[in-house]
């Protein structure tokens, strides 16, 4: 709702900016007032989207927990092998829990690992 009023203030805007002194409106400048409408338009598709990829995680995440799908980092198997210095293997663990990528399982597994490094330090000292 509050989309269409301020779409139609800058429709309205770009009319009056775009009328000369003679009271016609320039082409040109037209064609970039719709190329900026479509953007507008583009942009708040581009939101609604990204709103509803929010529900739906959260969503998914409330089925996960309801079927006991644990999370990438309550798993014992991951967390032995970050602890075993084993970073393929919790790697490919990682993917069969979490579904991801290759790059995003690496880097999980590289912060766990300085997490267990920090720890290690930590009760040294």
């Amino acid at each position: 709702m509050i989309y269409n009023i301020i779409l139609g203030m800058i429709i309205l805007g770009t009319i009056n900016i775009l009328m000369n002194k003679e009271g016609f409106i320039i082409f040109e400048e037209i064609i970039y007032a719709g190329i900026g409408i479509v953007l507008i338009f583009v942009i708040i598709i581009m939101n609604n989207i990204a709103q509803e990829i929010k529900k739906t995680n959260i969503l998914l995440n409330k089925i996960a927990k309801k079927l006991g799908v644990p999370e990438p980092c309550e798993d014992s198997i991951i967390k032995t092998f970050v602890a075993e210095g084993k970073k393929v293997e919790g790697v490919k663990r990682y993917r069969e829990i979490a579904g991801g990528g290759l790059k995003e399982a690496h880097e999980y597994i590289e912060k766990l690992m300085q997490a267990k490094d920090i720890k290690a330090v930590e009760n040294n000292i």
